[in-house]
């Protein structure tokens, strides 16, 4: 989608421009009590291919997060997961979070954590550990990056919307302990590998 955020912001650069220029004349006529300059077509128009194309940019990204067919799921699953078959299907678990295992070192003091309901809800959030993770994440907490999953045997897929950004997510369901991740941010097209373990315990209640 890059190409769609660079013509987005060209489209929104020549809008302002003629806006700009539109309003300049505005303010000096009416300094002087003069009509208001009349808007032309032209104006409007790129108005409109400004409106449109930021919408295409937005919402375009999920003609691509799609179910895979069984094929294409299995050479996936390979690729990722050799170890594991498609013949078992995990569970989702709703009673706690999921929290991402790091190789290594993190550059940050803070984690991700990932909350699942049975409406299809899904809810992210980044903290320092699960405690503070289990009191932040529900659905009426403003600081939340929420989105809606789809589940299809054991793939996934679910668009995060963040306050930052707009994030891509398909994977598997391995366990009833354990999902695997692929993630892509749609303006940086930064794509992450990561597992998610799940971790019970006592959440914040949505009543």
């Amino acid at each position: 989608m890059k190409l769609a955020q660079r013509i987005s912001y060209v489209i929104w650069l020549l809008a302002l421009l003629f806006w700009g220029n539109w309003l300049l004349d505005a303010a000096k006529m009416r300094s002087q009590a003069m009509a208001l300059p009349w808007i032309s077509f032209l104006q409007i128009g790129v108005l409109i291919a400004a409106i449109v194309s930021t919408t295409i940019w937005v919402i375009g990204g999920k003609k691509y997060l799609h179910f895979l067919s069984d094929d294409e799921f299995d050479k996936w699953r390979k690729y990722f997961l050799p170890g594991t078959n498609t013949n078992t299907v995990g569970s989702l678990q709703f009673s706690g979070l999921y929290k991402v295992v790091l190789e290594g070192e993190s550059d940050s003091n803070k984690e991700e954590y990932l909350r699942f309901y049975r409406d299809r809800t899904v809810l992210y959030f980044s903290a320092s550990d699960i405690s503070q993770a289990a009191q932040q994440l529900y659905k009426k907490n403003p600081l939340c990056s929420k989105g809606s999953y789809k589940q299809r045997n054991a793939q996934i897929i679910f668009t995060i919307n963040g306050r930052r950004a707009i994030v891509d997510y398909f994977g598997m369901v391995v366990t009833e302990w354990l999902i695997y991740l692929v993630s892509v941010d749609r303006t940086t097209r930064m794509r992450k590998v990561r597992s998610y373990e799940y971790l019970n315990g006592p959440l914040k209640s949505d009543e």
